[in-house]
């Protein structure tokens, strides 16, 4: 008797389903019009373009925004530093720098008593310091640490790394944050980061790519979220059902421009018409009904918690993110098993495996997918670490008392 697969890779649908086809059948030639028209007052902005999919939206909106030879301030785990900071730097001549958070959360720096960043001086080493610097770069974020030291000096031009670097062309959010496990970015701090980027002339763009998913899953309104940025995308396919593509929104000047790079970058279909009539009825349809994924995905997370071998991660929206440290074998070979039982899933950074929940997987099929993952890491038998012939000798000795040990970039300090 075959296993029924349980598919829990990606929210992406790879075909429309028969209400979607249907609608991309009956669209007429006003469907991308219409689907414009809707997102903008959906958000409350200006105007909006239908793209081809996220990544021409997030591309078209560094070039138009950033401005080359311009920095981009981005979170470490964003998918535009993760995946895409190359084509940014080659198409739109930009730099990411990439600041690393505990919680994938940047956050406006320590306030003055104006509310708003201290005076900064420059370091020996030419970086701007700062209070809010030896604090933790960003409020509530000790762990916080990055290459650029940031925050930057804010100059009449814009705020600055240095007195010889580029001003910061755009500060760059994500919302739900991907690689946290779908994690919601809480409103009230974008809306602190952008009010302090406007203070010092810098634009805040949101990648929303489940943007529809922080919408279902605190109640808060589409134009509350669109209100904390001057730009920023959502996808119509990573979890409502549309076969592709996405809208860029922001005041009309902006579209205007993304219109023209649009075309520059290939992404003007003369065909989009049914594929805007396909977007526009998952966002009526499918948007409501995402909390059902939210429910499926808590409750895989949940059985899979009562299992000692697993680690996971509460889900806020459709990810759950799990360790399988605990297992006995590598995330990869935990996932081909996996596979073999019935489920797929993916593997991620480190021991972290990723579930991902849409509207082909309902509850009763969560629960048994977590069932079978549970089954496989019991099959397994746990491996004792062992220490590599080759390992530096400093990592193999057992000191009575502290000592640190020091070689080039190496060091280690035990207590």
């Amino acid at each position: 008797m075959s296993l029924d697969l349980i598919d829990l890779r990606t929210d992406t649908a790879r075909g429309p389903s028969g209400p979607a086809l249907r609608a991309m059948t009956a669209g007429g030639n006003t469907a991308t019009g219409d689907l414009e028209e809707y997102c903008a007052a959906l958000f409350g902005k200006e105007s909006a373009l239908f793209m081809p999919s996220g990544t021409v939206s997030n591309q078209v909106a560094l070039k138009v925004l950033a401005g080359r030879g311009r920095p981009v301030l981005c979170d470490a785990g964003n998918h535009l530093d993760a995946f895409d900071a190359s084509p940014a730097a080659d198409l739109g001549g930009v730099t990411i720098n990439a600041v690393a958070t505990p919680d994938g959360f940047l956050r406006p720096p320590v306030a003055g008593s104006d509310g708003f960043p201290s005076t900064l001086s420059a370091t020996s080493d030419g970086f701007p310091s700062s209070p809010a610097a030896s604090a933790g770069l960003f409020r509530s974020s000790p762990a916080t640490t990055d290459r650029f030291s940031w925050p930057p000096a804010a100059t009449p031009g814009g705020f600055h790394r240095s007195s010889a670097g580029a001003p910061v062309g755009l500060i760059w959010t994500e919302n739900t944050v991907s690689a946290r496990g779908g994690r919601i970015y809480p409103l009230e701090l974008l809306a602190d980061l952008h009010r302090w980027g406007t203070r010092h002339g810098g634009a805040v763009y949101l990648d929303g790519a489940r943007i529809m998913h922080a919408v279902a899953a605190t109640g808060i309104a589409p134009a509350a979220w669109g209100a904390t940025s001057d730009a920023m995308a959502l996808s119509v396919t990573e979890g409502l059902g549309a076969p592709m593509g996405s809208v860029l929104l922001g005041t009309a000047e902006f579209i205007t421009a993304a219109r023209r790079h649009r075309r520059w970058y290939g992404g003007s279909l003369r065909q989009r018409g049914p594929f805007a009539a396909a977007a526009l009825w998952a966002l009526l349809n499918n948007s409501a009904r995402l909390a059902d994924d939210h429910a499926s995905a808590r409750l895989f997370a949940a059985v899979l918690a009562e299992s000692p071998l697993f680690t996971v991660t509460p889900p806020d929206t459709n990810i759950v993110l799990l360790d399988v440290a605990g297992v006995g074998c590598p995330p990869a070979e935990f996932v081909a098993r996996a596979a073999d039982a019935g489920v797929r899933v993916l593997a991620r950074r480190g021991s972290a495996v990723r579930a991902v929940f849409d509207h082909r997987t309902s509850a009763r099929q969560a629960r048994r997918a977590a069932e079978r993952l549970i089954t496989v890491a019991r099959q397994l038998k746990p491996v004792r670490p062992t220490t590599p012939a080759r390992l530096r000798w400093w990592y193999r000795i057992d000191p009575p008392h502290p000592v640190t040990v020091t070689s080039q970039m190496h060091s280690r300090t035990w207590a």
